[in-house]
């Protein structure tokens, strides 16, 4: 995910905007459900692990990774938090693709955030 929002209280809406480059855009726009993980601050290896590889790189990156399946048979990655959305919709962004989800299911322990600041030395899979 390149960006992210709440997009709407009522109903619920979140929107995620992912890359066109991305392996993870490719199954999204064929998928009505989505499952968007939070990494939280110790989880700076996952993060790595996953923004840092291309699927072209490692296409099997997701087995390399404790996860099981979510709601709609969605991987979820092991001891993250997440949340589930049915796509609502889909909208071009230039070269992002934002897909408005309606939130219905997840999991979540209230730890403080990955941020950008401290994810900064990851480097990209692929270009901005």
């Amino acid at each position: 995910v390149g960006f992210t929002s709440q997009c709407s209280i009522d109903p619920p809406r979140f929107v995620v905007f992912l890359s066109k480059e991305n392996h993870t855009y490719e199954l999204a726009t064929r998928s009505r459900t989505l499952v968007v993980h939070r990494i939280r601050a110790e989880q700076h290896d996952l993060a790595e692990h996953f923004g840092g590889k291309t699927e072209k790189e490692d296409p099997g990156k997701l087995t390399e990774w404790p996860w099981r399946a979510g709601p709609d048979g969605v991987p979820v990655v092991a001891d993250c938090d997440w949340f589930a959305g049915s796509v609502e919709g889909r909208f071009d962004g230039g070269d992002h693709v934002a897909f408005v989800l309606a939130p219905f299911a997840g999991e979540c322990r209230g730890a403080d955030q990955l941020g950008f600041q401290e994810a900064r030395d990851i480097e990209a899979g692929n270009p901005a």
